[in-house]
């Protein structure tokens, strides 16, 4: 592993990871990709489902500020935002070709990768082509942002 900032890694993966899954939901608050009656059972949950999560887990909330928090959905937001962020600052410190405009490419590979074929194929979402414009354009220019999130970090860490 020489060359490669161990330290820079971890940082962008956790701050970057973190911080980025935060912008994605205030992306998403302000174009929301789903209709409120497809939002009643987002992706996550029914990831959690497929695997046999527990209604017990799946409900469990915290409640911050009288607002309940559903903790399986945040934790598998923030642990894709993260685990991604990880693979993208590793890429990054072999290839600096991925970090090109500034991790655009990046995001939109990954949510091509996702959202285009993962998802649909694992019955988590509909085909691409039964999906409204708006869920395609909220989530295509989403996961940009989120990855420019993700490489702005990644350019804030300093490594010596």
């Amino acid at each position: 592993m020489a060359n490669i900032s161990v330290k820079r890694v971890a940082l962008t993966g956790i701050a970057g990871g973190l911080l980025a899954g935060a912008v994605k939901i205030g992306w998403e608050s302000l174009f929301p990709p789903r209709t409120p009656e497809r939002e009643e059972e987002p992706p996550p949950v029914t990831f959690l489902k497929k695997i046999n999560v527990s209604d017990k887990v799946l409900d469990y909330r915290v409640v911050y500020n009288r607002n309940p928090i559903p903790v399986a959905v945040m934790g598998v937001h923030y642990g894709f935002s993260v685990a991604n962020a990880l693979v993208y600052a590793l890429m990054a410190e072999r290839c600096t070709s991925v970090t090109k405009g500034y991790g655009s490419v990046f995001g939109i590979a990954v949510h091509v990768v996702f959202h285009d074929v993962l998802l649909p194929l694992l019955r988590l979402t509909p085909k691409r082509k039964d999906l409204p414009p708006q869920e395609l354009v909220s989530e295509f220019f989403g996961h940009i942002v989120w990855a420019k999130t993700i490489e702005l970090v990644r350019r804030a860490i300093i490594t010596k």
